[in-house]
């Protein structure tokens, strides 16, 4: 159903989160480190179970983000607007980082880093102050299109060329070290929905949405999965270890039957682009929303600026895309999820 009386229905939240995640999931997790093999899948068994239990959890405290400054005070909730801002910006700005090395590579090659970061920042920043309706019904358009096309990629990859043996798969033995660090790191990639809570009080029955969001990350956790049994399938173990990000060269190598179009990648990569600068917009958006939803509003080409200082590493050595994992990983996490459970207590205190 689509949205009435300005809140936005289920089916778009449920577009909504596939669309902010599904391509920093395929780049950034899909194959990486400890989230491949059978390891990787008994990580995502175990996180479905923790965000099974965490979603409805994130549900039923939405009053409380709702109505911030009644249950937790003028200068705690300036305080979690600042922390909830910083994540904002500094995932936007690896976003940022991310887009800018794959239209470099892939579509606009030789044209300077600096000049791709500024087009893309003015393009999702130009478009992030209009409301969650119109974020929504870009969603709910393009949501069939890019999960489409994901699809046919897979079914294209699995049916081309010569597969690698299926003891490829199993190259990696299963190891609790490994499934824990790749349980960790998958946490870490649904860590964005920690603004659910934000978002529910423009949703139609929000307090029946659980059902919903838990829908929206099975849907990630079966493509991750997918992808974790494809990728060494059709890459062999050996070179999808070596490889940075191990999807791209899935999509490099993906064609049509036939070889009817020799630069099918280009395509792939336009897909994911789009789905990227989805991230960003709402990224930017919700840099806006979170501030001036329990403290103070953040003009929006303060943020794209922010973002892009902080993207372009003005120090030299330093590069977002290096240091965002530890980020988040070691102060992200720990601090967002913490703080849900804190907001938890102090407005079960107030109630």
């Amino acid at each position: 159903m689509f949205a009435e009386n300005d809140r936005i229905s289920h089916r778009q939240l449920f577009r909504q989160i596939v669309m902010s995640l599904v391509a920093p999931f395929l780049l950034c997790l899909a194959g990486w480190h400890d989230m491949s093999g059978v390891n990787g899948l008994a990580g995502i068994v175990i996180v479905a179970v923790i965000l099974g239990f965490y979603v409805i959890f994130l549900v039923r405290l939405a009053p409380a983000y709702e109505h911030m400054e009644k249950y937790m005070g003028k200068i705690q909730h300036v305080v979690i607007a600042a922390a909830y801002f910083a994540y904002i910006v500094f995932t936007a700005a690896f976003i940022l980082d991310l887009i800018s090395s794959l239209v470099g590579t892939w579509l606009l090659y030789g044209v300077n880093d600096w000049w791709i970061r500024i087009a893309v920042a003015i393009v999702c920043a130009a478009g992030s102050h209009y409301g969650m309706q119109k974020r929504a019904r870009m969603a709910e358009v393009s949501f069939l299109i890019v999960a489409g096309a994901l699809c046919l990629l897979v079914v294209f990859a699995f049916a081309q060329g010569n597969l690698f043996s299926v003891q490829e798969f199993f190259r990696q033995s299963l190891s609790a070290a490994r499934v824990g660090r790749g349980s960790w790191q998958l946490l870490c990639g649904f860590l964005p929905l920690t603004l659910l809570p934000f978002l529910l009080c423009q949703v139609a029955k929000a307090s029946g949405s659980g059902k919903t969001v838990f829908g929206a990350v099975v849907f990630l956790l079966v493509f991750l999965a997918v992808l974790l049994v494809l990728l060494p399938l059709a890459l062999g173990w050996d070179r999808m270890t070596m490889e940075t990000v191990p999807v791209l060269p899935l999509l490099a190598g993906t064609n049509l039957p036939g070889d009817i179009m020799a630069r099918f990648d280009v395509i792939w990569i336009s897909l994911i682009l789009y789905a990227l600068l989805y991230s960003l917009g709402s990224l930017y958006y919700y840099a806006n929303y979170v501030t001036s939803h329990i403290a103070f509003s953040v003009n929006r080409w303060v943020v794209a600026l922010l973002v892009w200082v902080i993207s372009v590493c003005p120090f030299a050595g330093y590069r977002i895309a290096q240091y965002y994992p530890m980020i988040v990983a070691q102060f992200g996490v720990p601090i967002l999820f913490g703080l849900t459970f804190y907001i938890y207590i102090w407005y079960r205190r107030r109630v």
